[in-house]
């Protein structure tokens, strides 16, 4: 397929996914890239369609591909770190989510910060880190909420946990 310009594939791929066609995502971004290799969001856009399509494992490939390319954006390690922690790799995810919260900090922003924390929190009650828990604990709101690992979780389940000591 030839892509006639990277606007009209970008506003093709959002159409693709708002009527769910993820299949048709995934080999629209895959044209693209072949002709572009450094348009990395459509690595990104790609990784989102395999992770709704239960392929976790090629959605974290793709969005490492993309952080080759392009190693500030916050939402590439934000979502490659959150995959990696519900696969059951904590220490692994973890780095990426203080990668995103250092990305954001040299943006200037902080949207992902908050829910990185708390995912990082989450990731050390696996791994019975609870101190560690318990210091991103503390930089989220108590009523926090994130579905992580398989389930929601509240701020005051992990604070709990953490100060009983309690592996998940």
């Amino acid at each position: 397929m030839s892509v006639p310009s990277l606007h009209d594939a970008t506003i093709r791929i959002k159409r693709l996914s708002d009527s769910g066609r993820y299949a048709e995502v995934i080999d629209l971004c895959s044209d693209v890239v072949a002709l572009f290799p450094r348009e990395w969001k459509f690595y990104y856009e790609s990784a989102h369609a395999k992770m709704i399509l239960g392929r976790r494992s090629e959605a974290i490939d793709d969005l490492s591909r993309a952080l080759k390319i392009q190693d500030r954006e916050p939402a590439l390690f934000f979502f490659r770190g959150s995959w990696k922690i519900d696969a059951g790799d904590y220490v692994h995810g973890s780095e990426d989510l203080l990668n995103a919260i250092d990305a954001e900090a040299n943006l200037g922003s902080s949207y992902y910060v908050e829910s990185a924390r708390f995912r990082r929190a989450i990731a050390f009650l696996h791994l019975a880190e609870f101190e560690k828990a318990k210091d991103e604990y503390n930089h989220v709101r108590p009523d926090l909420t994130a579905y992580v690992k398989g389930r929601m979780w509240s701020a005051t389940e992990v604070l709990d946990k953490t100060q009983r000591r309690i592996r998940p």
